[in-house]
C-alpha cells in the first residue's frame, strides 16, 4: 500500500511553486496566457457540446425554497435541465383546460439571475401537452427533443418529433418518417420517459379516454430517417401512463403510474425496472404510495418521485426516494405546494427545480416555483417507509496497491476530441463503485472517469488534489482520476493519434474493459498516455501509465465518492511513470478483497451490456376512489 503524506500541506507547497511559475509565464509568454483567458471566457459562455452550470459565488439555502413565479400559469409542460448552459427549461404545456390555451413557447429559468424569460421561439404546433422530452446529442451538439403531445380539449394526439436548440432559440420538426410509431392510431400520448445511452425511451402511453398502453419504444437521434425508432420485444408488466420514470446506471425505473379504469384516471403503485441492453423487465419494491402524473428524477443515483397524483389525498408534496442498490424506498424533504402535471427536473447532483402544475384542487393552474438545494452534497436525513426491509449498509473505501503493467494499444475511438468535456461510455459488464453497481461511465478529456448516470456538469479543469471540488458545479461523484490534469484530446495536428479509445478483451465471464487516453497538455508541450482497466467479476479498478511529458508532476490521481470519502494516490508528484500500475481495491462491507488480474490479450470485441435477474412482480395497488374526469 502506498504511504500517503498530508495532501493538504503538499498541495499548498506545490501550488506556491506553481504560482511563481505562473507569474514568470505572465512576463515571458503573455500571448499564451491570453489564449488561455480567451478559452476560459468561451467556456463560461457555454461552448456547444460542453457542460457548465453555476459560476463561482452563487449560493443557496439547503432544502426547499420558493423561486420566482413563472411569467404565466402553466400545466402539462415538460421540465428539462440543459447541462450545456445550466438553465432549466419548460417545454410547451397550456395555461388552462380550455380550447386555445395551448402554450407554444419555451420558458427559461436562469439560476444565476434567479429569473424567468420567455424565449422568442414559437414551437411547431398547438399539440404541446403531455409530451415526452429529453436532452440528446447529435454530432456533439446537445438538443432538447420532444415527442408526441395533445391539444387542450382534443381527444387526438400527434406522433411528430421536434428538437429545440437553446443556443440558437430555434425549433426544428423532423420529417414524418421519424414520427413516433407508438401513436400510429393518432390518439396515444407518451407514457413514462427517460434518457439513457443518448436514446429517449418511452414506456407505455395513454390511448386517450380508452386505456393505458404497454409498448416500449427507443428513439436514437443519430440513426437514419425512418430508422430512429425501435420497439422493444417486451412490454411493460401492465399498461402505464403519466408514469414517474428515470434512468439510473443504464437501467430505467418506474415508480408509480396512472391508469385508466372505469372511465377515470387513477393513481397506482406500479413499479418495475427495464434494462434496455437486454430487453428485460425486472421486479423492484413497489412505491409506498399510489401516484402518477408526475416525474421521476435521477438525483445522485436514486429515483426521486415528485409528489403528483390526482385521487385523494393526492395531489401530494411527498418526495419518495428509491435506492436501486438496496431496493428500498424512503422519503426526502417534501416540497411546499401540492401539485401534479408540473414541469420539473434536476442537474442530478445538488438542485431540483419545479414549477406550475395543477393546485391541490386539481383545477387551478399555478405559476409558483420551488427549488431544492443540496449544497455541498449534504443530504437531509430521509424518513424510512415501512414497505420494504432495508438491508444493512456500510461504507466502501479503497486502498491502493502498485505493480507493473503495459499500455494496451489500439481500441475504438469513442469520440472524446475536445478541451474540457466528457462522453458517455456503455460498459460491457456492471462494476460496483463505492458499493453501487453501474453499467455506464463518463470519460473526460481531463483524465476523469465518472461512474454515474448523470455526469458532473462542470468538467473544466481545476488544479486540485483529490478530492476535486469544482465548487458551484458540485463535486465529482463516484469518480476515478487516473491522471487528472489540464489535458486536451482535440489537438490532432500535434497529436493525430490522440483521443480516448475503448476495447473489450477476452470472453465472458473473464472479460476486461480497457479505456486508453492519449492526450496533449494545455500548458506544456508533450503528450500523456494512460489507461483504466475494469475486470469482469472484480470490483478492483486499475490504472496503467505509459509515456507522459511530466510523469504526473502537474497531475493528481485517486478515487472519490464525494468530498468526504476519497483515496488520494498522488498529488502533483512525478510518480505516474511508464509501466506503473495502480490498483484501487475496495474494502469494507464484508466482501473479500479481489485479486488484481493480469491484462488479457484477446482480440477486441463488441461491447455488450449485462443481463439482470428477472424476478416476479408484486401486484400493484391502485387507488380506488377517483374523483375527477381526465383532461388529456
Amino acid at each position: 500500500m502506498k504511504k500517503q503524506t498530508n495532501p493538504s500541506v503538499k498541495a499548498h507547497l506545490l501550488r506556491s511553486a506553481f504560482i511563481l511559475l505562473s507569474l514568470l509565464a505572465v512576463c515571458v509568454i503573455p500571448f499564451a496566457l491570453g489564449q488561455r483567458t480567451h478559452r476560459d471566457q468561451r467556456a463560461l459562455q457555454g461552448q456547444r457540446g460542453m457542460s457548465k452550470i453555476f459560476p463561482e459565488g452563487i449560493t443557496c439555502t439547503p432544502g426547499w425554497s420558493a423561486g420566482p413565479d413563472m411569467p404565466t400559469v402553466l400545466i402539462r409542460a415538460v421540465g428539462v435541465f440543459f447541462p450545456a448552459d445550466g438553465n432549466f427549461y419548460t417545454m410547451g404545456g397550456r395555461t388552462a383546460d380550455v380550447a386555445g390555451a395551448d402554450f407554444q413557447h419555451v420558458l427559461q429559468y436562469n439560476p444565476v439571475s434567479n429569473s424567468w424569460t420567455q424565449k422568442g421561439v414559437t414551437l411547431p404546433d398547438p399539440q404541446m401537452n403531455n409530451m415526452a422530452c429529453g436532452v440528446l446529442t447529435v454530432s456533439g451538439t446537445p438538443l432538447i427533443y420532444c415527442v408526441g403531445g395533445s391539444q387542450a380539449t382534443f381527444t387526438t394526439a400527434t406522433a411528430r418529433v421536434f428538437f429545440y436548440d437553446p443556443v440558437t432559440d430555434t425549433a426544428t420538426t423532423l420529417t414524418a418518417g421519424d414520427n413516433w410509431p407508438g401513436d400510429a392510431a393518432g390518439t396515444i400520448l407518451p407514457g413514462g420517459f427517460a434518457v439513457t445511452g443518448n436514446e429517449l425511451y418511452i414506456l407505455g402511453g395513454f390511448d386517450i379516454n380508452v386505456a393505458s398502453t404497454n409498448q416500449i419504444w427507443a428513439f436514437d437521434p443519430t440513426a437514419a430517417v425512418g430508422a430512429k425508432w425501435t420497439m422493444a420485444p417486451v412490454t411493460t408488466p401492465e399498461g402505464i401512463m403519466y408514469a414517474p420514470t428515470t434512468a439510473i446506471g443504464g437501467i430505467i425505473y418506474v415508480g408509480g403510474a396512472s391508469d385508466f379504469q372505469g372511465g377515470l384516471v387513477i393513481d397506482t403503485t406500479n413499479s418495475f425496472s427495464f434494462n434496455p441492453a437486454t430487453n428485460t423487465i425486472g421486479s423492484i419494491a413497489a412505491i409506498p404510495r399510489a401516484t402518477g402524473e408526475t416525474r421521476g428524477l435521477n438525483f445522485n443515483g436514486k429515483m426521486y418521485v415528485m409528489g403528483g397524483g390526482r385521487v385523494a389525498p393526492n395531489p401530494s408534496t411527498e418526495v419518495d426516494v428509491y435506492n436501486p442498490g438496496t431496493n428500498t424506498w424512503t422519503t426526502d424533504l417534501p416540497f411546499m405546494t401540492a401539485r401534479r402535471n408540473f414541469p420539473t427536473d434536476t442537474n442530478g447532483t445538488d438542485h431540483i427545480w419545479l414549477s406550475g402544475g395543477y393546485a391541490s384542487d386539481g383545477i387551478t393552474p399555478l405559476s409558483s416555483m420551488e427549488i431544492f438545494c443540496q449544497q455541498g452534497g449534504v443530504s437531509p436525513t430521509p424518513t424510512p417507509t415501512p414497505t420494504a426491509s432495508p438491508t444493512a449498509t456500510c461504507q466502501v473505501t479503497y486502498t491502493t496497491a502498485t505493480g507493473t503493467g503495459n499500455i494496451t494499444a489500439g481500441g475504438t475511438d469513442i469520440g472524446v476530441h475536445c478541451d474540457d468535456c466528457d462522453v458517455l461510455v456503455n460498459l460491457p459488464f456492471p462494476v460496483s463503485v463505492y458499493g453501487t453497481p453501474i453499467s455506464v461511465a463518463w470519460a473526460g478529456s481531463n483524465g476523469t472517469l465518472q461512474f454515474v448516470a448523470v455526469p458532473q456538469p462542470k468538467p473544466f479543469y481545476f488544479m486540485q488534489c483529490i478530492p476535486v471540488d469544482p465548487t458551484m458545479g458540485g463535486p465529482f461523484l463516484n469518480t476515478l482520476f487516473p491522471y487528472y490534469d489540464d489535458l486536451r484530446t482535440d489537438d490532432l495536428v500535434t497529436c493525430p493519434d490522440c483521443g480516448v479509445f475503448s476495447q473489450t478483451l477476452g470472453t465472458a465471464p473473464n472479460r476486461q474493459f480497457v479505456l486508453r487516453w492519449k492526450t496533449t497538455y494545455f500548458n506544456i508541450p508533450g503528450t500523456a498516455e494512460f489507461e483504466v482497466i475494469l475486470t469482469e467479476g472484480s470490483n478492483t479498478l486499475s490504472a496503467i501509465y505509459g509515456e507522459s511529458a511530466d510523469v504526473g508532476l502537474s497531475a493528481a490521481s485517486g478515487i472519490q465518492q464525494d468530498l468526504t470519502q476519497f483515496t488520494s494516490f498522488s498529488c502533483l508528484e512525478a510518480v505516474l511513470t511508464p509501466g506503473v500500475r495502480v490498483d484501487y481495491i475496495p474494502t469494507g462491507c464484508g466482501s473479500p478483497t479481489p485479486t488484481p488480474t493480469a491484462t488479457a490479450t484477446a482480440t477486441a470485441t463488441a461491447t455488450p451490456t449485462p443481463t439482470p435477474t428477472v424476478a416476479p412482480r408484486e401486484t400493484p395497488t391502485p387507488r380506488p376512489q377517483p374523483t375527477r374526469a381526465p383532461r388529456p
